[in-house]
């Protein structure tokens, strides 16, 4: 039996959370399925240190990363009940300037491989 990845776990992690995970009435639940296909978005895209990968309160993933050699930031947020992700990275040296904000739907084959290629295209190791 393999050791889950980094990014599998932290995600596994997450799916324990259950309704009203952030206060007591608010959070909803992550599920199983959209976040399985998250994972392996993220899988096959962020090789070495994982990214941060927390939850949303309407039940998404958010996720972050920071890469010096590139001075850019990423932020990209899956909403699962409209089946997009937004990503959105920002140039640090230059005090946050706007470079992508993208929306991609990822209920299919097509658009998850857009999101992986919208990565790569940005991830520097």
């Amino acid at each position: 039996m393999s050791t889950p990845s980094p990014i599998r776990s932290r995600i596994d992690h997450l799916l324990t959370a259950e309704k009203g995970w952030l206060d007591g009435t608010n959070g909803e639940p992550i599920d199983p399925e959209k976040a399985a296909l998250v994972c392996s978005i993220l899988e096959q895209t962020f090789k070495g240190e994982p990214p941060l990968i927390y939850p949303t309160p309407e039940g998404g993933l958010v996720v972050e990363d920071e890469w010096s050699s590139k001075e850019q930031s990423l932020n990209l947020e899956f909403d699962f009940d409209s089946m997009t992700a937004l990503l959105v990275i920002f140039e640090n040296e230059a005090h946050g300037e706007l470079c992508v904000h993208q929306e991609f739907p990822f209920a299919t084959t097509e658009g998850q491989d857009d999101i992986r290629d919208a990565l790569k295209n940005w991830r520097v190791e």
